[in-house]
Formats: structure tokens, C-alpha cells, sequence
């Protein structure tokens, strides 16, 4: 299956706690094959297979976590 890769904007981390956390939310969900965190600039990078999650469900997984995905519903 074929992967994408987005990059989207996180508020709300503040420590390497964090990042931590969202990684290893994000690596726990199906579908996702990568997933990065850039503490300093509020980034993640995600890599994940389109037919198995949805990007609206990695974002809403980030969300469950506290942060904010700025620019989306």
C-alpha cells in the first residue's frame, strides 16, 4: 500500500515530554508508519497509509492528547 506524508502545526507542547507523547500516541495508531516531532518549530511529520487511517483521525488522536491542530475542524 502506498504511504502519504503530511507536515502539520501543533500548539500546546512545551517539553520534550510532549513530543514524546505525541509520537508515541501517534506510533500506537494504525496506519501510521513514521511519525516525527520538531519540538522547536511545532511540527509534526506524519507518514501513514491513506486506505487503513485518515488524516482527520491522526489529527483527532493529537487532539485526544491535549494539543491544538490549528486550521482544521
Amino acid at each position: 500500500m502506498a504511504t502519504q506524508r503530511v507536515t502539520f502545526g501543533v500548539q500546546g507542547m512545551h517539553c520534550s515530554a510532549c513530543s514524546t507523547r505525541i509520537e508515541r500516541a501517534l506510533a500506537k495508531t494504525g496506519g501510521v508508519t513514521m511519525a516525527r516531532v520538531d519540538l522547536a518549530s511545532g511540527q509534526v511529520a506524519v507518514e501513514y497509509t491513506p486506505e487503513t487511517v485518515t488524516l482527520v483521525q491522526i489529527e483527532e488522536t493529537v487532539r485526544g492528547l491535549g494539543f491544538q491542530v490549528p486550521g482544521q475542524g
